[in-house]
């Protein structure tokens, strides 16, 4: 399901035109901010969450993901 979301995720990235990321939306109703925001926080919490798993993996002494050797 990753790779598929990865996918997905990089053609709607590429449908952005430079000048959009900085363009101001609602987001969750009344919250307004450009759309580089998001897509820079939820990059953040993957990388946040990636590393929680791998400190969890590693405490149980079992094997990391692959997921940095695929790219």
């Amino acid at each position: 399901m990753w790779d598929l979301d990865i996918a997905s995720n990089y053609e709607l990235y590429n449908q952005i035109s430079k000048g959009q990321f900085h363009e101001e939306f609602a987001m969750y109703v009344e919250l307004r901010v450009s759309v580089i925001q998001p897509i820079l926080y939820f990059n953040h919490k993957e990388i946040h969450h990636r590393g929680q798993e791998d400190a969890c993996l590693r405490s149980l002494a079992t094997e990391l993901s692959f997921f940095w050797d695929r790219f």
